[in-house]
């Protein structure tokens, strides 16, 4: 379960190839693509809410398109931000619209796709958004996973009469909550960078945003593996192996 949170946990493919063929013909490809290249035009907390339900369902296949959705999230709001001094925006968005998929983190062969890296400038709005869409939405999947996995223990503690008035239901609790809230922070952040317009270069004289997109990032990785293994002990009862 533990692989699950990193994204080293491989479904098997046959799964996985038909859950992704279900998402590109409900149009789930296109959610960050903008309208008038034929997308849904969804913004990085409305992907990211989306990724946080297909995650808890089909972890598997959220890892698989975390990094596709980063990229033409992050070329929508390069464009959108006004700065035409770069191709690799439009070039992005023309390939989506085509039906290319992008490779994603650690299963771009899943996503039948070759590995070629989008055409970008050092320090552009468009690997600026990569680093903003692609942090948030690999951490708010960590954290789907893991709230799904303490829903789920919750359920069969429940189901064998065991108290939920004991630590182990509290902490996870609070590190869920924590997780969500750094998350909000960070993509909050973010939006609000893309409709100020302008500001979006990885290299921001006085910014700290890439440092913190980073550190949400493992919080979230740390805190998801934290709750996986309070989830063991509030299904099970044992208490004391998560003091040891």
């Amino acid at each position: 379960q533990a692989a699950d949170l990193d994204g080293s946990h491989r479904a098997d493919p046959e799964r996985l190839a038909a859950d992704l063929a279900v998402l590109r013909d409900h149009g789930y490809l296109a959610l960050a693509l903008p309208v008038r290249f034929g997308g849904a035009g969804l913004n990085l907390a409305e992907v990211a809410c989306a990724q946080r339900q297909l995650a808890a369902r089909a972890p598997a296949a959220a890892w698989a398109v975390n990094a596709h959705h980063a990229w033409v999230g992050a070329a929508a709001d390069a464009l959108a931000s006004g700065d035409v001094t770069d191709p690799g925006p439009g070039w992005v968005l023309g390939q989506a619209a085509r039906g290319r998929i992008f490779p994603s983190y650690g299963a771009g062969g899943d996503l039948e796709t070759p590995h070629v890296i989008p055409p970008a400038t050092e320090g552009s709005p468009l690997l600026a958004g990569m680093y903003a869409w692609g942090l948030a939405l690999v951490g708010m999947t960590s954290y789907a996973i893991a709230r799904r996995m303490f829903e789920l223990a919750v359920a069969r503690a429940e189901r064998a009469g065991l108290s939920l008035d004991r630590w182990p239901v509290a902490e996870a609790s609070l590190r869920l909550d924590d997780m969500r809230g750094r998350l909000d922070e960070v993509i909050g952040s973010w939006r609000r960078r893309v409709a100020a317009g302008g500001g979006l270069t990885t290299m921001d004289p006085g910014r700290l945003g890439l440092i913190r997109e980073f550190t949400v990032r493992h919080v979230a990785a740390d805190g998801a593996e934290r709750v996986a293994g309070l989830a063991a002990v509030i299904a099970d009862g044992t208490v004391a192996a998560a003091r040891a």
